[in-house]
């Protein structure tokens, strides 16, 4: 580039002209060269996961199954004293929230990154009562929802959401809720594991973004090392 010359792009046709003007009139020569139509930016992002194990998410996922409870069963059972326990530790700094890689449990419906749901169970037999909760298809959570559940018979109930269409779904689920849960709290699953968690969630969030134009890639603990 020669001494003094310059070179850039503007916003606008009439800020260009108007630079123009300016630059002629102080007896500097003006080239147009024109801009492309389209432009094309490449940027790298890298997604972290700690904030799905922070304290605060726990209690965002303690209170999404309370108030699930109360959208299925009526605000006043939510507020009865089987679910005393759940309120009280909403507050604290330990809510019985644990996240969790499970490869049948993520293998019972098909999943997007737009769908939410809760799977929920209340034993009258075990006298406890579970709640299974994901965000995004595969960001799950079991939830102690009543340490000491005394009724006379069981519940159990599912919601599934989807935030795009924004209403409500009906996927076909390969087993019940019982089921469910119960080979969640077996030695099949993999509780407060970032890499299986990691692992397990990748898929789903690989396939949204190839659905709208964007590669992603997994960094493995390894390479993050």
């Amino acid at each position: 580039m020669a001494k003094g010359s310059a070179k850039g792009f503007f916003a606008s046709p009439e800020k260009a002209e108007k630079f123009a003007e300016a630059a002629r009139e102080r007896g500097e020569k003006v080239t147009d060269v024109g801009v492309p139509k389209e432009f094309e930016y490449r940027s790298d992002y890298t997604f972290l996961l700690p904030f799905i194990f922070s304290v605060e998410t726990r209690k965002v996922i303690a209170k999404i199954a309370l108030a699930a409870i109360a959208h299925q069963y009526g605000i006043p059972y939510a507020r009865s004293e089987h679910f005393d326990f759940l309120r009280q530790v909403i507050k604290t700094e330990k809510p019985p929230v644990w996240i969790f890689a499970n490869e049948l449990f993520m293998a019972a419906h098909a999943r997007t990154a737009h769908q939410h749901s809760i799977m929920s169970y209340l034993s009258a037999g075990r006298h406890k009562g579970w709640a299974l909760v994901t965000l995004f298809g595969g960001l799950s959570y079991i939830v102690e929802i009543a340490p000491d559940y005394q009724e006379r018979e069981s519940r159990q109930f599912s919601i599934f959401y989807d935030a795009a269409a924004k209403k409500p779904l009906n996927p076909v689920v390969l087993a019940d809720e019982i089921a469910l849960i119960g080979h969640v709290l077996s030695p099949a699953t993999k509780f407060e594991d970032r890499d299986a968690v990691d692992q397990q969630w990748f898929p789903i969030l690989q396939a949204y973004c190839k659905e709208r134009g964007f590669e992603v890639v997994r960094i493995t603990p390894d390479k993050q090392r």
